[in-house]
C-alpha cells in the first residue's frame, strides 16, 4: 500500500497525540492551549505556593535537623533559585504564547522542583524522609497533570521515580526488599497516575473541544440570525452595503481574505462578479471577473452544476484537471479558496467564494454551511431587492397609467367593496374620495338602473366571474355619464379571491351617437315609409294619401295636429288642404280656407322669406306677434312648428305640427322630418297635377289622331284613285309618243327625235313616280324591310330624274365613291331627290357647281 507524501505528516500527528494527548491538529491544539490558559496559570500559582510552602516547612525542618551547615546551605540556595525561575516563568507565561516555550519552561520548572526534593532526599535518606516527600510529589505532579501537556507530566513521574529509588540504593537507606518493594509500588503508582492523568487530560480536551463546539455553533447560529434579520431590514439602495458588510464579517468569521458572489446568464456559458469585498493589502478581482466563459474554469464548472462543493486547502495541491483553476488562483495569489453553488429548483444561478490570500485554511462543514446560508440569503435579498425594484417601478408605472387612463380604474376587495380608484373614474361618478371608497359608490347609479347594477355586481362577487354592463351615472351637477363598466376577478397563489380589479370607461358620446343613429334609422325608416305611401300605386285619391301622410307624422312626432297649407298666388290666398287631428283634438281646417296671404304680419313675411318658424312657447314670441298669439291661444295651441315649402325657387305653402295637450320642444330631426315630407307631399301633389295635364293632353291627342287616321285614310284613297285614274292617258301618250319614234324616225330633223326621246323618257318617268306614289300610299299598310343600298345607284336614278332641270340651269354635279347604307329604297331616292332638287332651286345667278360626297364619323355615314 503506498502512502501519499501529504498523508505522512498526518500520520506522525496521530502516533505523537496518542502518546502526548494533544489534539490532532495542530490549530486546534493551539486554540486548546489557549482557551484554557486562564487555568493553568490559577493552578500553576496554585502549586507554585504550595511548593514554596513546603519548601519553607522542609527548610525550617531541615535546619532543625540539619543545623547551619553546608548542605542545609545548598538547599537553601536551590531552593531560592527555583522559586525565583517559577517566579519569572510565571511572568514571562503571562506574555509569550508560545507552545513549545510553554511546555519546555514548564517542564523545567518540574525537573528543578523535584531535584531540589531529591537534594533533600539525599542530605537525609532516611526511611522517614523516604516515603513522605515522594508521595508529596507525585501527588503534586498528578496534580500537575491536567493543565500540562501528558508527556511533561508523564516525564516529570518517571524523574522522581528514577531519582528516588537510585538515590535509596546508592545511599544504601534501605535494604533491598525495601527498595524493590518501594520501586513496585511507585510503578503502580506512575501506572495509575498516567491512565488517571491521560484520562483527565482526554476529559479535558473533549469537554473543551465540546464547549467549543457549541461556543461555535451557538455564534454560528447568533451570525445566522444576525445575517438573516440583517438583510430583511435593508432597503434596496442599502443593499450593496450590506452585502459588503456581510462579506467582511464572513471573512472575520471564517479567516479568510476575500469574498465575491458570482452570478451566471441564464445559459450558464458565463458568469460575472456582482459583489466583492478584500481584506487590506488583497488585491480586488472584480474588474477582470465579468462575463467569465465556463469554459474557462471547466472543472471548477463541472462540480458547479453538479451541486457540488469546489474547496481547496491548498491550491498547488488540486488535481491534474483542475490545472485551468490552479494556475488562476495562484496568478492571484490565492492559497486556499471555497466555492459553495447556489441554485434555485436545481437550476444553477451563481456561487459564493472565499479566499485565503495570506495563509492557507482548512475549510469546515461550519464554514460551508454558513458560506450556503450567506449566499443563499444574498441571492434571495438580491432578487427581492429587484423584484421589489421592478414592483416599484410596475406600481409607479402603474400609478402613472392608472392616472392619465382615460378610462376609470378601480380595484375592490373580495366583498366587492372598492378599495382603490383613479382620478378618471371620480371624475366619471363625480364622486368625492371619501364618498367613493366601500359600497357608497352605488349611490352615483342612476336610479333607473342602480337596482339592475347592483344585483348584477352581488351575482359576480358572489360567483366570483368575470362581470360587464353598461349603465348611467348621474353626477351630482346632473350631468348623466354613459359608462361601460367591466370587472375581474383577482385570485392568489391558494386559489383565494382576493378582489377584482375592473376599467369604467365612459361611452356617453357613443351612446347618444347611437341613440342618435337609432333615431334617424328610425326618422329614415319613416320617412321612406312614408314616400313609399306616394310612389308605389294606389288605388286612393292623392288627398287621402296626403291625409294618411299626415296622420302618420302626427303619431311618430307625438304631435296633438299635423296639416298642410298651400299659396295660390293668382288670388295671393292661402288654405289649409290637409289636417290630421288626434282624438279629442278639435279639427279647424273648415275656418282656413281662402286666407289672405299677407294676414299675421309676423309669421308670413318669414314664411315667404323661406325661415322656420319653431315656437316652443307661446312666451317666447315677440310683441309685434301680438295677433298670432291671440289666434294661437283661440286655438288651444301651446307650441308649434312651421315648416316652408320651396318649389322650383318659390314658397309654395308651409307643413305644420301643433302641440295640444303640453308644450313641447321641437328637436332638429322632427324639423328635418317636416322638410322632407312636405317636399314629397308637394312633389306627390304636382306629380298629380302633372298627371291630370297629362291624361287630358293624352285624350286630346287621341281625338287629334283620331282625325288624322281618318283623313289619312281619305287621302290614301284619293290618291289611290287618282294615281289608277292618271295611268291611262300617261299610258295613251307613251304608246303614242312611241308610235311617232318607230315611224318618223329619220324623216324629221334630229332635233323632232330629240324631243320624242324626251317625251318618251318623261312619261316613263312619271309612270314610275305614278306607282311609286300607290306604294307610298300603301306604306303604312305593308312596311318595306331596310336593304343594302348603294348610294351611287341611288344618285345616280336621282340624277336622272333631274337631268332635263341640271341641263337648263347649266349645273355642274359630281360625285365621289360612296357607301352602301341598310335602308329603304324609296325613301333613299325621295331623300337624296329633295336635297339635289334644293341645290338645283337655291343658287345664285351662276350656274350651280353641286358636289356630293360621304364621310365616316363613328358608327354611322356623313352625307
Amino acid at each position: 500500500m503506498s502512502v501519499t507524501p501529504q498523508s505522512i505528516p498526518d500520520r506522525r500527528r496521530n502516533a505523537l497525540s496518542a502518546l502526548t494527548g494533544e489534539f490532532v491538529n495542530p490549530e486546534q491544539e493551539r486554540a486548546f492551549r489557549a482557551g484554557i490558559r486562564p487555568v493553568w496559570l490559577r493552578r500553576i500559582r496554585t502549586i507554585i505556593v504550595v511548593a514554596l510552602i513546603a519548601h519553607l516547612i522542609t527548610s525550617i525542618n531541615d535546619y532543625v535537623l540539619l543545623g547551619a551547615g553546608a548542605a542545609f546551605t545548598v538547599l537553601v540556595v536551590a531552593r531560592l533559585v527555583v522559586t525565583a525561575y517559577g517566579l519569572g516563568y510565571l511572568w514571562q507565561l503571562g506574555r509569550n504564547r508560545s507552545l513549545w516555550l510553554w511546555d519546555l519552561g514548564l517542564f523545567a520548572f518540574l525537573l528543578l522542583l523535584l531535584t531540589a526534593f531529591l537534594g533533600m532526599v539525599v542530605a537525609r535518606p532516611d526511611g522517614v524522609r523516604i516515603t513522605a516527600p515522594a508521595a508529596v510529589l507525585v501527588l503534586c505532579v498528578l496534580y500537575m497533570a491536567p493543565m500540562a501537556r501528558l508527556w511533561v507530566s508523564t516525564l516529570g513521574a518517571l524523574y522522581l521515580s528514577l531519582g528516588m529509588l537510585l538515590i535509596g540504593y546508592l545511599q544504601h537507606a534501605a535494604p533491598t526488599a525495601q527498595l524493590v518493594v518501594f520501586g513496585v509500588q511507585l510503578l503502580i503508582a506512575n501506572l495509575i497516575g498516567y491512565f488517571v492523568c491521560r484520562g483527565i487530560h482526554q476529559d479535558i480536551r473533549i469537554a473543551w473541544a465540546n464547549q467549543q463546539s457549541l461556543e461555535r455553533r451557538e455564534r454560528h447560529q447568533r451570525l445566522l440570525a444576525q445575517l438573516s434579520a440583517h438583510f430583511l431590514g435593508l432597503r434596496p439602495d442599502q443593499l450593496d452595503d450590506g452585502v459588503q458588510q456581510t462579506f467582511r464579517t464572513l471573512c472575520e468569521y471564517s479567516g479568510s481574505d476575500r469574498a465575491y458572489l458570482m452570478e451566471f446568464d441564464a445559459g450558464r456559458q458565463t458568469g460575472s462578479m456582482t459583489h466583492e469585498w478584500c481584506a487590506e493589502g488583497v488585491a480586488a478581482t472584480r474588474p477582470t471577473m465579468q462575463n467569465i466563459p465556463s469554459a474557462l474554469m471547466p472543472w471548477a464548472s463541472l462540480k458547479l452544476q453538479r451541486g457540488e462543493v469546489v474547496q481547496a486547502d491548498d491550491v498547488q495541491a488540486l488535481p491534474p484537471e483542475a490545472a485551468v483553476e490552479r494556475d488562476l488562483n495562484l496568478a492571484q495569489g490565492v492559497k486556499s479558496f471555497l466555492c459553495v453553488p447556489l441554485s434555485h429548483e436545481g437550476v444553477l444561478l451563481g456561487m459564493i467564494g472565499l479566499d485565503c490570500v495570506h495563509e492557507q485554511r482548512q475549510w469546515d462543514t461550519e464554514t460551508v454551511e454558513m458560506l450556503r446560508f450567506v449566499g443563499q440569503s444574498i441571492f434571495n435579498a438580491l432578487h427581492r431587492a429587484r423584484a421589489t425594484e421592478q414592483l416599484r417601478k410596475n406600481e409607479s408605472l402603474y400609478q402613472t397609467l392608472a392616472s392619465v387612463s382615460p378610462v376609470g380604474i378601480f380595484r375592490t376587495d373580495a366583498k366587492g367593496y372598492c378599495t382603490y380608484f383613479n382620478d378618471q373614474w371620480m371624475r366619471l361618478t363625480g364622486l368625492p374620495p371619501d364618498m367613493a371608497l366601500g359600497n357608497r359608490w352605488q349611490q352615483a347609479i342612476h336610479p333607473e338602473d342602480r337596482q339592475r347594477v347592483i344585483s348584477h355586481w352581488n351575482q359576480a362577487v358572489t360567483g366570483r366571474h368575470t362581470t360587464e354592463a353598461e349603465f348611467r351615472y348621474q353626477r351630482a351637477d346632473g350631468r348623466v355619464v354613459w359608462v361601460h363598466a367591466c370587472a375581474r376577478p383577482l385570485f392568489g397563489d391558494d386559489g383565494q379571491l382576493q378582489g377584482f380589479v375592473g376599467t369604467a370607461e365612459d361611452i356617453t358620446e357613443r351612446k347618444q351617437a347611437q341613440l342618435e343613429l337609432e333615431q334617424r334609422m328610425r326618422l329614415d325608416e319613416f320617412i321612406a315609409r312614408v314616400n313609399m305611401r306616394f310612389l308605389r300605386p294606389n288605388s286612393e285619391q292623392g288627398g287621402e294619401t296626403v291625409q294618411l301622410a299626415l296622420g302618420d307624422i302626427g303619431v311618430f312626432t307625438d304631435a296633438d295636429r299635423s296639416y298642410l297649407f298651400l299659396y295660390d298666388w293668382n288670388t295671393h290666398t292661402k288654405s289649409c288642404t290637409h289636417e290630421w287631428c288626434r282624438e279629442g283634438i278639435t279639427p279647424y281646417i273648415d275656418q282656413l280656407q281662402n286666407l289672405p296671404i299677407s294676414n299675421f304680419g309676423w309669421i308670413s313675411p318669414r314664411l315667404l322669406r323661406g325661415e322656420i318658424i319653431n315656437v316652443p312657447t307661446l312666451d317666447t314670441l315677440p310683441p309685434e306677434a301680438a295677433a298670432e298669439r291671440a289666434e294661437f291661444q283661440r286655438e288651444s295651441i301651446q307650441s308649434l312648428l312651421l315648416v316652408p315649402i320651396v318649389s322650383s325657387g318659390q314658397v309654395a305653402g308651409f307643413i305644420g305640427l301643433d302641440a295640444v295637450r303640453a308644450q313641447r320642444t321641437w328637436s332638429p330631426d322632427t324639423i328635418l322630418l317636416l322638410r322632407i315630407a312636405g317636399e314629397t307631399i308637394m312633389s306627390a301633389l304636382q306629380r298629380e297635377q302633372v298627371e291630370r295635364t297629362r291624361q287630358q293632353h293624352i285624350h286630346e291627342l287621341e281625338s287629334v289622331n283620331f282625325e288624322l287616321e281618318r283623313r289619312n285614310m281619305e287621302l290614301q284613297r284619293l290618291a289611290y284613285v287618282t294615281s289608277h285614274d292618271l295611268q291611262e292617258p300617261l299610258r295613251a301618250i307613251s304608246g303614242f309618243a312611241t308610235m311617232l319614234r318607230e315611224q318618223y324616225r329619220g324623216r324629221l330633223d334630229a332635233r323632232a327625235d330629240e324631243y320624242i326621246g324626251f317625251a318618251i323618257g318623261a312619261s316613263d318617268r312619271l309612270h314610275r313616280l305614278i306607282n311609286d306614289l300607290l306604294t307610298y300610299t300603301r306604306v303604312d299598310q305593308q312596311v318595306r324591310a331596310p336593304v343594302d343600298c348603294d348610294l351611287n345607284e341611288i344618285t345616280q336614278v336621282v340624277l336622272d330624274n333631274l337631268e332635263e332641270t341640271a341641263q337648263r340651269l347649266g349645273a355642274n354635279i359630281e360625285y365621289d365613291a360612296l357607301p352602301t347604307v341598310v335602308a329603304e329604297p324609296l325613301q333613299m331616292i325621295q331623300l337624296m331627290q329633295h336635297l339635289l332638287a334644293n341645290a338645283l332651286r337655291f343658287h345664285s345667278d351662276e350656274p350651280p357647281v353641286i358636289r356630293v360626297s360621304a364621310e365616316r364619323k363613328d358608327a354611322e355615314w356623313v352625307i
